[in-house]
């Protein structure tokens, strides 16, 4: 009938999108607010002080009055916001709602920086996940995981150092203390050392033998002719590597802990 009045509209629950501006260095980003969790700081502070009070601006809802993030770098906000936001940037592949897979290692270091540093549980431990897939470089698998609290890749990064062919460089040695005391680092550089040269030292004998894993390139043991190609055996694994750093893996170990989920 003509005189009945309009159906009174409602927002949808999923699709009636609130955004939010951040200012990060010299850069506002909008974003719908689901992208972000406010149950962690410093975003639960921030998101008391985005309510209405008094005849004041909003702070987030317009680009005249955004939320300042401060000590964070914009390069490493907006990384963040490639996975949090992905249907929100150019992550979808051209013309495709299908998801272009992130395998830059500099993007999920950025993910992991931020969410550790504001306690983002799931996201890091997604990042976390992601990182272990792309092949990170032992050298990278320490300075991360020191810097991030992940034990595993303090073991799998000494571990690497331990058992590379290469000799250890200045710039090993830079990347083994990176981060700690001086006293610290050459302590730690010299159980390396140490595990470097053992590791070597018990494959002087060449290549190992395919049959008993264990002679020179005619095994002394069994007679037999090992090839090339053979797989050295390594005297020093990730057991080996927690032993001789028992004390740093286990202060990492205790702040790990503080982002698992209770």
């Amino acid at each position: 009938m003509s005189g009945e009045a309009p159906p009174q509209l409602r927002h949808n629950s999923e699709f009636y999108l609130d955004w939010i501006t951040f200012q990060v260095e010299d850069e506002l980003f909008k974003i719908p607010i689901r992208c972000i969790t406010f149950d962690t700081e410093p975003f639960k502070t921030l998101a008391s002080r985005s309510l209405p009070s008094g005849d004041g601006p909003v702070e987030g809802m317009s680009d005249e009055s955004p939320i300042a993030l401060s000590d964070t770098s914009k390069v490493d906000f907006q990384r963040l916001l490639e996975v949090l936001c992905p249907l929100f940037t150019g992550v979808l592949a051209y013309r495709s709602f299908k998801p272009k897979p992130i395998t830059s290692v500099e993007i999920w270091h950025s993910v992991l920086k931020l969410s550790t540093k504001w306690r983002l549980l799931d996201v890091r431990s997604y990042a976390i996940e992601t990182m272990n897939q792309l092949g990170l470089s032992h050298q990278n698998m320490l300075r991360y995981g020191r810097d991030y609290k992940v034990s595993n890749w303090v073991i799998k990064g000494c571990l690497g150092f331990a058992i590379q062919e290469a000799p250890l460089s200045e710039c090993d040695a830079k990347d083994i203390m990176q981060g700690l005391s001086l006293d610290e680092g050459v302590r730690q550089l010299m159980r390396v050392v140490g595990l470097h040269e053992k590791n070597k030292l018990s494959n002087t004998r060449g290549w190992n033998c395919p049959v008993c894993v264990f002679g020179e390139v005619r095994c002394m043991n069994c007679s037999r002719y090992s090839s090339r190609n053979s797989p050295v055996k390594t005297v020093v694994d990730e057991g080996t590597v927690r032993m001789n750093f028992k004390v740093e893996v286990a202060e990492i170990v205790a702040d790990e802990k503080c982002f698992n989920r209770e």
